[in-house]
């Protein structure tokens, strides 16, 4: 992919429109259902969400497009509210991805199989890795940054 982020990230599934993927697991169970707040990004369709679980997790996902992604700062104070929002409702780890590179556990955040598929990820422990810039550049998390996503899940990802 060559131009900035918000040139050339598209949601293939939702009619290759300008998006990315937030993903969040949870223990199952412990999820505080609630309606996404899309308020705090400009210009989001409202968000198709999914539930993909297995035996001792779950994972959460959004599909965020937009007509045009919103400007830098929009974006970065959006995600912000948003990753608060996901640790108040019962997340561990969440991370916004390519929307098509997934790996369930105990295969998650294994770099063999999610490299080049995720752009930044938080943990509710307060693990940040990477920053997806929509001006700059696409860049993927490497394998030390997958690595301590994996640390981060409370032993979630290889469940």
């Amino acid at each position: 992919m060559t131009g900035p982020a918000r040139a050339v990230l598209r949601q293939p599934f939702r009619g290759d429109r300008p998006g990315v993927t937030l993903y969040v697991l949870c223990r199952p169970g412990a999820w505080i259902d609630g309606d996404f707040p899309d308020r705090h990004l400009p210009g989001v369709v409202t968000p198709g969400s999914f539930v993909m679980d297995g035996p001792g997790w779950e994972i959460r996902l959004w599909d965020l497009t937009f007509d045009e992604f919103p400007d830098g700062a929009s974006w970065r104070s959006g995600l912000d509210e948003i990753y608060a929002w996901v640790f108040r409702s019962g997340g561990l780890v969440a991370w916004i991805g390519d929307g098509i590179g997934y790996a369930a556990p105990p295969n998650l955040f294994d770099a063999t199989q999610m490299s080049n598929t995720v752009f930044e990820g938080r943990s509710r422990g307060g693990v940040r890795v990477g920053v997806l810039d929509l001006d700059a550049p696409v860049t993927y998390l490497d394998a030390a940054e997958l690595a301590a996503l994996r640390a981060a899940s409370g032993g979630l990802a290889g469940a």
